[in-house]
């Protein structure tokens, strides 16, 4: 694929290299909604591709903010908000703004992991938070032995956006034969930072995972962290970022989820038709559904059906499996538990809303 310059807002970007490991980096697709509150689980919250992890007692918002710096070519930013604070960090506290999970499939063979010729790779991104101070980001890796390496960045003035790049060396030890994890630390127990692990892979222990770590984000209430501009490529330098179509973007995201209401509706909301189903002979007892998917998505996902009419939700009927497969499915109803059954004649049609969720 060629390389094409462009000009966006004053910054020269780069397109259609493919060489951003990163989905969604430019923060613009947020199918799930622009903003949660009351967020105390770890999952996805807003921002495609952008998980929320903790292991403490805080609450927060995750949103997808209409905030980015100034001149950088971006418009949305990936933003944490603590509602509750976590006041008294206990030794495994662990608050991670963003987890990132990058699938194994794009870099196992790409970053040559387990060879003497394994290759770096380098991160960058902006950043905005109130909390000033060290940060770390720990990459991840699973699978026995479990290994880890943690790169700092500081953030160096308030409520300000700085731009950052970080190099992770790479791991001449063991292969990537699971997911690649990256977790953004936010606020991080005593317990992790006892060992620095910035000069390379290590086996993990809990006392590694986040050396050199001194922030103290999320332990009083309205701390903010936001993030837009996320770019993780081959090589120990950080080049222009590379700006995919909305298009594009957004089907890379439908792999991990997708649902057939518009972007920012609330379920049930008038205007919202929803999908409809195979029709069948009114005489029946039930209604069968049949969907493809927008996308191949990255493996036979969870699936959840709601009514058109109140938002009404429940996972869609059929044999054991839901006849369900990574590109579609075919279920039925044997009520209108979850979906709409409308009449016309001697035919009945299956309305619904669909959620469909493969997401590592």
């Amino acid at each position: 694929m060629a390389l094409i310059k462009v000009k966006t807002r004053g910054t020269d970007s780069v397109v259609g290299t493919g060489k951003n490991i990163i989905i969604n980096g430019a923060m613009r697709v947020a199918q799930r909604g622009t903003s949660t509150t009351s967020v105390s689980s770890n999952g996805y919250f807003s921002t495609d591709r952008m998980k929320f992890y903790e292991s403490s007692s805080g609450v927060f918002t995750v949103e997808q903010a209409s905030d980015a710096p100034s001149g950088s070519g971006f418009e949305y930013s990936h933003k944490v908000t603590a509602t509750t604070p976590d006041t008294s960090t206990a030794p495994t506290d662990l608050i991670v703004p963003l987890h990132y999970i990058v699938e194994k499939k794009d870099v196992h063979t790409r970053l040559a992991y387990g060879t003497s010729s394994a290759k770096p790779i380098t991160m960058s991104f902006w950043i905005k938070s109130n909390v000033t101070g060290i940060y770390t980001i720990s990459a991840y890796r699973a699978a026995a032995p479990a290994r880890v390496q943690a790169q700092t960045y500081t953030i160096s003035s308030a409520n300000t956006w700085e731009f950052k790049t970080l190099t992770f060396l790479g791991d001449t030890t063991e292969a990537i034969d699971v997911n690649l994890d990256f977790y953004f630390n936010g606020l991080v127990g005593g317990g992790y930072t006892a060992a620095s692990t910035t000069s390379g892979w290590a086996t993990y222990t809990t006392t590694n995972w986040a050396g050199g770590h001194t922030a103290t984000l999320f332990d009083t209430a309205n701390d903010t962290w936001q993030i837009t501009g996320l770019q993780l490529e081959v090589g120990d330098t950080a080049t222009d970022f590379e700006h995919r179509s909305f298009g594009e973007e957004l089907q890379l995201c439908q792999r991990y989820y997708f649902h057939t209401y518009e972007p920012g509706a609330a379920l049930g909301s008038t205007g919202q038709d929803g999908c409809v189903s195979q029709s069948l002979d009114d005489t029946q007892s039930y209604a069968r559904a049949q969907c493809f998917y927008p996308v191949t998505m990255r493996a036979k996902p969870t699936l959840l059906a709601y009514n058109v009419n109140n938002g009404a939700s429940g996972q869609v009927n059929g044999d054991s499996t839901n006849s369900t497969a990574a590109y579609g499915f075919q279920g039925h109803r044997s009520s209108s538990n979850g979906v709409s059954n409308v009449s016309y004649g001697k035919s009945v049609f299956l309305r619904y809303h669909l959620t469909a969720d493969a997401e590592l």
